[in-house]
């Protein structure tokens, strides 16, 4: 067999493993919680999952082919995102490739809610497409708002008892005494 017989030979080989690529990268997108959109690098949507339709409002095919910008990106905070991928595609540098970052993202009616965000460069040739992955934090940032609120309204109670507090570690039968308690009790603390 010559060159070209092996040549032959190896193409329907590479033409499986690129549908059997392709066909994972399309579960992938299918199946992922987060959202995962990719654009080019003049900011128009080239990818937008089942996860991001529902998560933003809008599918697939309104999606496709829009300024990445006027989909999911609050309107004050558009400039900055078009001067960062001006800048990037100048200088190769960005700050937000690469790493994870919270930022508020716009649903098709226009609602806002925090994302966290991380996105990734893909060279494509003499071109780069940006694939993000994103995800709705909303019910997170609230749980720590209640958490932080429920903390403040413990300490609030406590104040307002003005009895001080105490705490004793199980593990190290140790008691530790608030400033209030020492107060409280007349007991003059030992280093102070």
């Amino acid at each position: 067999i010559g060159v070209t017989g092996v040549q032959t030979c190896a193409l329907p080989i590479s033409r499986r493993l690129l549908a059997g690529s392709e066909a994972r990268y399309a579960s992938f997108l299918e199946t992922s919680l987060d959202c995962i959109v990719s654009m080019d690098q003049d900011g128009s949507v080239v990818e937008w999952n089942p996860a991001a339709e529902k998560t933003f409002g809008y599918t697939r095919r309104e999606a496709m082919g829009r300024k990445m910008a006027e989909l999911i990106i609050p309107p004050p905070l558009r400039e900055a995102h078009r001067a960062g991928l001006g800048s990037y595609l100048r200088t190769d540098n960005g700050a937000v490739i690469g790493t994870r970052i919270e930022v508020t993202g716009m649903r098709k009616g226009g609602g806002e809610f925090p994302v966290e965000l991380a996105i990734t460069r893909v060279p494509m040739g003499g071109n780069t497409s940006f694939i993000g992955c994103l995800r709705d934090i909303s019910q997170r940032k609230g749980t720590e708002a209640a958490l932080r609120e429920s903390e403040e309204r413990l300490r609030l109670g406590l104040d307002a008892g003005n009895t001080g507090t105490w705490d004793y570690e199980i593990a190290s039968n140790h008691v530790t005494w608030s400033d209030r308690l020492y107060e409280f009790h007349g007991i003059k603390q030992i280093g102070r």
